[in-house]
């Protein structure tokens, strides 16, 4: 199933600090459940440096 902004609950904080994030958890196939999504788009503000490059690692090589 393909998802958009509108589909998720986002802060306007959230999405104007991690706009790409969003964007590439929104479009990825590994993260597919919607409730999954909706989670790594809430932990966002809690990750520390290693987690959101370990995180963007991983949807990157996916997008690759």
């Amino acid at each position: 199933m393909t998802y958009s902004l509108s589909d998720f609950v986002i802060t306007d904080e959230v999405l104007q600090k991690y706009k790409d994030v969003v964007n590439l958890i929104i479009a990825s196939e590994t993260i597919s459940d919607k409730d999954q999504k909706q989670y790594w788009i809430d932990s966002l503000e809690d990750m520390d440096d290693d987690q959101m490059n370990s995180l963007l690692s991983i949807l990157n090589e996916e997008q690759d």
